[in-house]
């Protein structure tokens, strides 16, 4: 599957004023702004964390877009995704991000685009962070 994102910077002469980012579906707030968690029942317990998406921007005004261009449906955290029995965090049904979304690898996917983006108009890594789960587009 292909899908694209978008990084978008507003220069002042005293550097980055604003960074703009699309992503091509409705993206888990964890993945944005921190706080993935692990909860009992999770198909993938120990899936490494995504680094979440501000986590790679250094601006003071930071825009992130869902649904930009694409729809891929939910991006949920690897270790929050629940396919199978037992449901996550104890819940008598299932949950219903799954079977709207291209897959438990798309979160990471869509980070490390965004990341790739950030180095493209920057020339390199961002400083603060860089992915931590790494999967081919």
């Amino acid at each position: 599957m292909q899908s694209e994102v978008d990084y978008i910077q507003l220069k002042t002469g005293n550097g980055v004023l604003a960074e703009f980012v699309t992503v091509p579906g409705e993206i888990y707030p964890e993945l944005v702004n921190g706080g993935i968690a692990r909860y009992p029942g999770a198909d993938f317990p120990d899936a490494p964390m995504e680094t979440p998406l501000r986590a790679l921007l250094k601006s003071k005004y930071q825009f992130v877009v869902g649904l930009g261009n694409d729809e891929l449906g939910y991006i949920i955290p690897k270790s929050e995704w629940d396919e199978r029995a037992p449901w996550l965090n104890n819940n008598p049904q299932p949950y219903y991000g799954e079977i709207n979304s291209a897959g438990p690898d798309t979160a990471s996917a869509v980070l490390h685009a965004v990341a790739e983006a950030i180095s493209g108009v920057t020339g390199g890594m961002p400083e603060r962070q860089t992915p931590k789960n790494r999967t081919a587009p």
